[in-house]
C-alpha cells in the first residue's frame, strides 16, 4: 500500500541522515589523511552519500505524490548509479588489488571517473525533473546521454587501475 511505501521511504531517509551524522568524523579524518587512497575513498564516500540522500528524498517525494509524479527514474538513478556506483568507485581500489592479486599505484587514482559519474546522474535527475516541469521532449536526448557518461566513467576507472 502507499502508506507502507511512504513509511519505508521516510525510514530510509532517517537511516541515511543517522549514518551521515555517525560517519561525519570518519569523513573528516580520512579527508585529512596523508595517504592518497584514504583521501580518495573519503571524497567518493561523501559523494555517494550525497547521491543516496538525493535519491531517498526523491523516493519519498515519489511515494507522497498523489499523482505519482514521474520521479521514479530520477530516484532510481540517484540511488543505484549515484550511490551504488560511487561506492563501487570508492572501494574498488581497496578491494580489487586483493581479489585480483595486483598492486595499484595510488598516484594514478583520479577524480575523473567520479566527476563523469556524478555528471551523468546530475544530467539524468535534472533532465527528468525538467521533463516533469516543462515537458520539453528534446531534453530526452540529454537524459539519454547520461548512460554513455556512466559507461565512460567506469571505463576510465578500470583503465586507471589497470595501467
Amino acid at each position: 500500500s502507499n502508506e507502507s511505501l511512504v513509511l519505508g521511504s521516510a525510514l530510509l531517509l532517517a537511516v541515511f541522515i543517522l549514518v551521515l551524522i555517525a560517519e561525519s568524523q570518519s569523513f573528516q579524518r580520512l579527508a585529512k589523511s596523508s595517504r592518497t587512497l584514504q583521501r580518495y575513498v573519503s571524497v567518493h564516500v561523501q559523494a555517494a552519500y550525497s547521491w543516496g540522500l538525493v535519491g531517498v528524498i526523491l523516493a519519498l517525494a515519489y511515494t507522497l505524490s498523489q499523482y505519482r509524479l514521474n520521479l521514479y527514474d530520477a530516484f532510481i538513478h540517484s540511488l543505484m548509479v549515484g550511490f551504488v556506483g560511487t561506492m563501487l568507485l570508492a572501494h574498488g581500489p581497496v578491494l580489487l588489488p586483493g581479489l585480483a592479486g595486483f598492486r595499484i599505484d595510488e598516484r594514478k587514482l583520479s577524480l575523473i571517473p567520479l566527476t563523469a559519474l556524478s555528471l551523468s546522474v546530475l544530467l539524468r535527475v535534472v533532465g527528468e525533473l525538467s521533463l516533469l516541469a516543462y515537458g520539453w521532449e528534446p531534453i530526452r536526448i540529454v537524459v539519454g546521454l547520461s548512460g554513455w557518461l556512466v559507461l565512460a566513467a567506469f571505463l576510465i576507472f578500470v583503465w586507471t587501475l589497470a595501467v
